[in-house]
C-alpha cells in the first residue's frame, strides 16, 4: 500500500501549531490501528447502488412517483471484515455491516426482527454484526445474522427479494435476520449444513421471541439444491399470533452461460389462519462480454385471504469495469384479494423502471 504524501506546512502562530500536533496525532494513531488490524486481515468493503425510478400507481389515487432509486437492486452498504490466524487451522473472525442511503447518506438497516422490531429503527450496523470462531469443525458466530431460510432462498434467487423492488414475503416470512442468534455453517465437500438459533432474552420465559433453523445444501457439477426450515416466536408472550413457521425448497443448474432456478417457499402462523405459498423462478445470462441479464417471477398465494401477489423483474446491467456497472431495471406488480395494497377501491397493479450506477469497492 502506497504511504499518504503531505506537503510542508507553515506555522505562523501557536494556535496553528496546536492543530497540526493535534492532526499529526490522528495521522499516527490512525497508522499504528491500520497496521495492527493490517495484521489481522482487516477488509473494508461495500456496495453503492443508486439512480432514478419512476413507478405508478403509488397510492389509493392512482399517483405516479419519481425518486432517487437507492439500492434498487443491491442495497448500499459498508462492511468491515477481518479475521485472525490462531494456528492449527483455526481462526477468529467478525463482521460488521452497515446499510445507507446514497441519496441523503442516512443509516438504512433493514431492522426486521421477527414480529415487533419496526422497520424505522436506525442501527449502525443493522445488516450484520458478528463475531465468532472458523476451523476444521466449521464456523460458529454470534450476533446479528441471516435467518437459515433467507440463506437457503439465494441458492434460487439471484436478486434476493430485490431492494427497491423487494418482495414483501421475504420479510414478513423468511424474517431475513435476527438479533441475539447463534449460527453454525459446515461444508462436507459438495454438501454443506446450517442452523441457528435465537435467544429470546425474555426473563421468566425461555420461549418468548426465541427460534430456530437448519438449511442443507449441495453444489456440484453445475447443480444447486437448498432446502431448510425454521420456526420464530413472538417476542411478545400474549399476542395472538404465537409463531411463524417457514419452510424453503429448491435448486438451480448453470447451462453454459445460462443459470436457471427455481424454488417454492411455504408460510404459517400459528394463531392465524394466514398461509402462504410462494413460488419463485429465475433465469440469468452471463458470458465473458459486459453484459448480465437478469429475469426474475415471483408469485405469492395467501390461500387465507384468497389474494395474490405476482411480480416480474427484468434487469440489464452493463459493466465498466470488474467493480462498476450501469443498469437498467423494470418491474411489474399484480395484484388480487387479501393482498391489494390499497384495498378494493385503490390500483391492483404497479409498475417501475430504475436506470441507475453500481460500485462495487
Amino acid at each position: 500500500m502506497k504511504k499518504a504524501k503531505f506537503s510542508s506546512l507553515t506555522v505562523p502562530n501557536l494556535g496553528d501549531m496546536k492543530r497540526n500536533l493535534i492532526l499529526s496525532t490522528v495521522i499516527a494513531i490512525c497508522t499504528i490501528g491500520h497496521e495492527a488490524y493490517a495484521q489481522s486481515g482487516m477488509t473494508v468493503s461495500g456496495v453503492l447502488e443508486t439512480g432514478v425510478h419512476y413507478s405508478t400507481n403509488q397510492n389509493a389515487a392512482g399517483d405516479g412517483k419519481v425518486s432517487i432509486a437507492d439500492g434498487a437492486i443491491n442495497p448500499s452498504r459498508i462492511a468491515v471484515t477481518g479475521n485472525e490466524d490462531l494456528g492449527g487451522g483455526l481462526k477468529a473472525l467478525f463482521k460488521l455491516d452497515a446499510g445507507l442511503q446514497m441519496k441523503d447518506g442516512s443509516s438504512v438497516n433493514g431492522s426486521i426482527n421477527d414480529y415487533t422490531d419496526p422497520a424505522s429503527t436506525q442501527r449502525l450496523f443493522g445488516r450484520e454484526a458478528f463475531v465468532g470462531l472458523s476451523g476444521g469443525f466449521g464456523k460458529l458466530t454470534f450476533g446479528r445474522q441471516y435467518t437459515s431460510a433467507y440463506v437457503a432462498s439465494w441458492g434460487f434467487d439471484p436478486i434476493y427479494g430485490g431492494g427497491l423492488v423487494v418482495f414483501a414475503p421475504y420479510f414478513g416470512y423468511l424474517g431475513l435476520r435476527q438479533d441475539n442468534m447463534v449460527r453454525y455453517e459446515k461444508s462436507f465437500g459438495d454438501f454443506g449444513i446450517q442452523g441457528h438459533h435465537v435467544f429470546g432474552e425474555k426473563a421468566g420465559s425461555n420461549s418468548t421471541g426465541s427460534g430456530y433453523g437448519i438449511g442443507l445444501s449441495y453444489n456440484g457439477s453445475g447443480l444447486g439444491l437448498t432446502a431448510a426450515y425454521q420456526e420464530s416466536n413472538n417476542d411478545v408472550a400474549a399476542a395472538a399470533v404465537t409463531k411463524r413457521k417457514t419452510a424453503v425448497l429448491g435448486g438451480s443448474y448453470v447451462m453454459g452461460h445460462v443459470k436457471a432456478s427455481l424454488g417454492y417457499i411455504h408460510n404459517t402462523f400459528d394463531g392465524s389462519p394466514q398461509k402462504n405459498d410462494v413460488v419463485v423462478a429465475s433465469l440469468k445470462y452471463a458470458d465473458s462480454g459486459p453484459w448480465v441479464f437478469t429475469a426474475v417471477a415471483y408469485n405469492d398465494r395467501q390461500k387465507s385471504s384468497d389474494g395474490r401477489h405476482t411480480m416480474l423483474v427484468g434487469i440489464a446491467d452493463y459493466n465498466l469495469s470488474k467493480r462498476t456497472a450501469l443498469f437498467v431495471e423494470a418491474d411489474y406488480h399484480k395484484y388480487t384479494g387479501g393482498l391489494l395494497p390499497f384495498g378494493a377501491g385503490g390500483p391492483d397493479n404497479q409498475a417501475g423502471v430504475t436506470v441507475g450506477v453500481r460500485h462495487l469497492f
